[in-house]
This record gives structure tokens, C-alpha cells and sequence, in this order.
């Protein structure tokens, strides 16, 4: 759904490992304070990371319709940018006729 995560772990029995894959499936990040009290500095960062988002478009040149995976490599030219993204997009499938037609 091209939703980014933030994941925000807090307590003994989180699955990081979990919570790092979906935040980084996503183009987000993970976090894992230590304590409650660091909440609110977590979620002022994740405000501040989301104010500074930018939205860039891409046209693929592969006219194909296969849901595959297509990776797409961004960089930034300024040494000390941080890029998140998700690392591609899948393909749009090719529409199937209704069952009528088939």
C-alpha cells in the first residue's frame, strides 16, 4: 500500500528483528527505547523524519504488466544525506478479462 513505517519497540518480549524488517521493507526505520519515558523523544523524531520527506516520481521504460519486483537504486549527490526508501516498487499486473470472457 506504499505505506512507510516507523516501528517503535518498547518492552522485554518485542521481536526486533520483526519490527527491523518491516520498518526497512517500508523505507522506514525502528527504534527501540529503553524505557516509556523516551517515548516522546521517539515520536518527535519520527514527526521530524516525516516533515522532512520528499516525493520523487519514477516512469519505468519496462513496458511489462508481471507484478515482479523492480529494484530502484536512489542516491543523493550531498555527502551526509540519509536516503530511506522502499528499494523498488512491484510491477503492475497485466488486467483479466471477466470470467465471461475466458
Amino acid at each position: 500500500t506504499d505505506t512507510t513505517v516507523y516501528a517503535i519497540g518498547l518492552g522485554a518480549n518485542v521481536d526486533r528483528p520483526a519490527l527491523e524488517q518491516l520498518a526497512l521493507r517500508s523505507g522506514g526505520a525502528a527504534t527501540f527505547p529503553a524505557e516509556a519515558g523516551e517515548l516522546d523523544a521517539e515520536f518527535a523524531r519520527v514527526l521530524g523524519a516525516l516533515r522532512r520527506r520528499y516525493v520523487i516520481g519514477y516512469t519505468s521504460t519496462n513496458p511489462k504488466r508481471d507484478g515482479a519486483w523492480r529494484q530502484v537504486v536512489i542516491g543523493a549527490r550531498q555527502p551526509g544525506v540519509t536516503i530511506r526508501s522502499a528499494g523498488g516498487y512491484f510491477a503492475p499486473m497485466a488486467a483479466r478479462p471477466p470470467k465471461e470472457q475466458r
